[in-house]
């Protein structure tokens, strides 16, 4: 697994042999097992289970996936009530395993939740500390909160000094992505940290703590100033992600930079055939939020993503249809693909709010399609109570127009 061999039928092999046998591993080699299989991005099926538990078949397999069962199932049945058996460094390599495959077996990360609060914090390194939020954050079980209070309660004890970049990019995308937002003190140490670490950091780094600073709309002038220098100086080497993620977060928190959107925009442009749907999406959102026009900009969008209007998600699709509304670009093309796109999905997919939403940027473009507000006025029928009276005034008014 270390030296990337992808040899399946080998994988296969070594499974059905291993699983009758794990009543007899210890710890370390639980943990090692998994994380060979994570390494090499494989999670086998097993066709005949004979655990050495009388009672395993009371344990569910993975409930994420309602799949039959598989190593990692049988594994986690084995590793749960030994927990306090395995060392910090076991515990984390265990569940990062789960979160690498995105193999989420809730028991175990339950299990894992509640096995950490049992524990001080100190005795986590800064990387498995740091591991610990990141797998969580993956699939938060439902004492989550209580080991990223403890987290966040170490990180204000020890500093971040031992964090490495990664690491310090961990931990602020892990407490963003489950929203969990600690007192300031957490946010600050991270914040001086990144600021005087940044020449360490990496572009990816730098997006990734841009974005999770702006998801829990935490304002932090230094750090982003800062960010905002190193980034124009690498900006040929983000990737559309940190591009979207990067213009996506100055704008959430009012950060109106001219020559950093100059930047990104111009790497972007080139690598648009590259972005994902929801990467246009928030790339187009950004700029819709500035006070800058970049017409060239949504032009390439707009005509770099009629190819993908099938890939869009609903909120992928509502974003873009406010974005374009919201700075009065004609894209005739683009906006009746996208209003093809709500005919023809269920309505269930787009909330009641977004539908206003829509409904209000079709009549504002001037861009009146009949099957469109036919279809939004259906829906819009079964969920009126659940619109407040400014969304209501709001779609008498798109109809009116």
């Amino acid at each position: 697994a270390k030296v990337g061999a992808r040899d399946e039928e080998l994988y296969g092999t070594v499974a059905e042999i291993a699983f009758p046998m794990l009543c007899d591993f210890d710890a370390r080699h639980l943990s090692n097992l998994a994380y060979a299989y994570a390494l090499a991005g494989f999670v086998p099926g097993l066709r005949d289970i004979r655990t050495c538990d009388a009672d395993a078949d009371k344990t569910t397999s993975n409930s994420a996936s309602g799949s039959p069962m598989t190593l990692f199932d049988v594994l986690a049945m084995e590793a749960i009530p030994r927990l306090h058996e395995f060392n910090s460094q076991h515990l984390t390599s265990l569940i990062w395993a789960y979160a690498t495959t995105e193999y989420f077996h809730l028991g175990l990360f339950e299990a894992v939740a509640v096995e950490s609060t049992s524990r001080r914090m100190k005795e986590f390194s800064a990387q498995r500390l740091a591991t610990l939020a990141w797998a969580l954050s993956k699939c938060p079980p439902p004492s989550y909160k209580m080991v990223f209070d403890l987290i966040s309660d170490e990180v204000a004890d020890r500093g971040l000094d031992s964090f490495t970049e990664q690491g310090l990019s961990m931990m602020a995308h892990s407490f963003a992505t489950v929203g969990f937002d600690p007192d300031s003190r957490y946010w600050d140490i991270i914040s001086r940290s990144v600021t005087n670490r940044l020449s360490e950091l990496n572009v990816r780094a730098c997006a990734n703590i841009a974005w999770s600073f702006a998801t829990i709309n935490r304002p932090a002038d230094d750090m982003f100033h800062e960010i905002e220098r190193v980034a124009i100086s690498k900006m040929r080497l983000f990737q559309p992600q940190g591009l979207s993620s990067l213009a996506w977060a100055y704008s959430t928190l009012g950060y109106d930079s001219l020559p950093l959107f100059e930047n990104i925009a111009d790497a972007a442009i080139p690598k648009l055939d590259k972005f994902k749907p929801q990467e246009k999406a928030m790339m187009a959102l950004a700029y819709s939020r500035i006070n800058y026009s970049f017409p060239y900009l949504f032009n390439e969008i707009a005509s770099r993503s009629l190819h993908q209007i099938e890939q869009f998600g609903p909120l992928d699709t509502f974003n873009m249809i406010i974005a374009y509304a919201k700075v009065g670009h004609k894209s005739e093309q683009l906006m009746q693909a996208l209003a093809e796109k709500v005919i023809h999905q269920p309505s269930h997919h787009f909330s009641p709010q977004m539908l206003v939403g829509i409904a209000w940027a079709y009549a504002n473009t001037a861009h009146h399609t009949r099957p469109l507000f036919h279809a939004i006025a259906k829906s819009l029928l079964d969920n009126i109570h659940k619109l407040t009276a400014n969304e209501i005034a709001s779609v008498a008014w798109s109809y009116a127009s």
